[in-house]
């Protein structure tokens, strides 16, 4: 991109979520956290991947507890203290990543972060005070807003379209999954250049070393930081920055 360019990614306030979600921070001069549209149960919001035992290929969830869900939206979701297990989470990473090379340098920042679930009502705020501490640690910047707290009447594919207008953005970073219902002409029609970030592919090609077992994709950052560390993540970044700005060049 040249210097002139303005970037935007847009995602909803994941759970401690994994590398792929940090790159679009890295990768952006703007992040809205996409907290007004209606909360679902089987997303990421409020839960995120974990390998559920050493040397096994099967994954789990470690979960938020929430009071209700129904046609509720993110901002809107209140987290139910008296069900939500941070401290087993806790133990249940210490127990997969104590033989980690990182998990001396980083899991008490880890632990400190996810145990002040307590001074939170609402699970966004947890979850992007959460993201936010985290892209402290791997020194990633980008100016932070939430889409709750700006006024726009689109619905839909507009609205994102809508999102990336009002902080003037010419270049909207996209996760891949939304090709199959991202309107792409009415980007160009806007010239915003839209580009799809494909994390997937990259670490499929270049897997990261788990000590716990053979390489599974998608899991939560705090797996890629104990595992790599900082330097590592950012090494990640850089490269897939590298191999993304070589595919540009024709």
């Amino acid at each position: 991109m040249d210097h002139l360019s303005k970037s935007i990614a847009i995602h909803q306030p994941n759970y401690v979520p994994w590398i792929g979600y940090f790159y679009k921070i890295f990768m952006s001069d703007v992040f809205i956290f996409h907290d007004d549209i209606i909360f679902s149960s089987k997303s990421f919001t409020k839960r995120s991947l974990f390998r559920k035992e050493f040397h096994n290929q099967e994954t789990q969830w470690l979960g938020v507890s929430v009071t209700s869900s129904k046609d509720q939206k993110i901002s809107q979701i209140k987290i139910d203290h008296s069900s939500t297990k941070i401290k087993k989470h806790l133990q249940k990473i210490e127990y997969l990543y104590h033989n980690t090379p990182y998990f001396d340098y980083y899991f008490p920042t880890i632990s400190k972060s996810l145990l002040k679930v307590n001074e939170f009502e609402n699970l966004a705020d947890f979850n992007i005070n959460t993201i936010k501490e985290i892209a402290d640690l791997l020194e990633v910047k980008s100016e932070f807003h939430r889409s709750s707290d700006i006024n726009l009447c689109e619905k839909g594919n507009g609205y994102n379209l809508a999102l990336v207008k009002k902080f003037e953005g010419n270049v909207y970073y996209s996760g891949v999954g939304a090709k199959e219902y991202q309107d792409e002409d009415s980007f160009n029609e806007s010239d915003i250049k839209l580009i799809y970030l494909d994390t997937l592919s990259y670490l499929t090609k270049h897997p990261y070393p788990q000590h716990q077992g053979e390489f599974l994709p998608g899991l939560s950052i705090i797996d890629t930081i104990l595992n790599i560390g900082v330097v590592g993540v950012k090494d990640i970044f850089h490269s897939m920055k590298k191999e993304f700005q070589s595919k540009q060049i024709t």
